[in-house]
């Protein structure tokens, strides 16, 4: 478990986040302040509150890494918490769970770009792979979304406030919304 608290600036490379657990937010990283993550795993971590392998409300950059096997109550793998502003760069995502937002959760601002969400599952409710609601606004382009699975709506996305361009969405499942469940201002382009 990493907490990265205010004025600090961390960066992290090529490092594994394994088997670890948190009773509040992030068992592998909590992040309040800034933050870059690149070439790292996060793999069969457990939070009971939010993100189970990342957690932040602050700046974050997330760049060529990936999610596996992580759970939470909320977002399996990653919260962006409000006002934080996350980047996700070639990001992969396979088999998170949490009751909404099996692989993310974003109540900040998120840009998510050539990523790959497979088979991530909101057990109990929202957003099989990326749930995005209160505050949070989300932009995703160039990115994948296969066998992800919500109990009720958005089998891969569950979201408002929500850009989609130039994505793939293939064999997701929901009660409503198979592939996406959009709510306002919500736009899908090229996909």
């Amino acid at each position: 478990y990493l907490p990265i608290r205010k004025s600090q600036y961390v960066n992290v490379y090529n490092s594994t986040f394994s088997y670890n657990l948190a009773d509040g937010f992030g068992a592998g990283i909590r992040n309040i302040n800034n933050i870059t993550v690149n070439m790292s795993y996060f793999i069969n971590n457990h939070a009971k509150g939010f993100g189970g392998g990342f957690y932040s409300y602050g700046t974050s950059y997330v760049y060529n890494s990936y999610f596996y096997n992580n759970s939470a109550k909320y977002s399996g793998a990653v919260t962006n918490y409000n006002p934080g502003n996350m980047t996700l760069f070639n990001g992969t995502f396979i088999n998170n769970t949490a009751e909404h937002g099996g692989a993310l959760l974003n109540y900040g601002n998120a840009n998510i770009t050539y990523s790959n969400f497979i088979n991530n599952t909101a057990n109990l409710s929202n957003g099989g792979a990326i749930f995005n609601e209160n505050y949070g606004s989300v932009n995703i382009a160039y990115s994948n979304f296969t066998f992800n699975n919500a109990t009720e709506s958005g089998g891969a996305i569950y979201a408002k406030n929500c850009n989609i361009t130039s994505s793939t969405l293939i064999n997701n499942t929901a009660k409503n919304g198979g592939a996406i469940r959009l709510l306002s201002d919500s736009e899908v382009n090229t996909c």
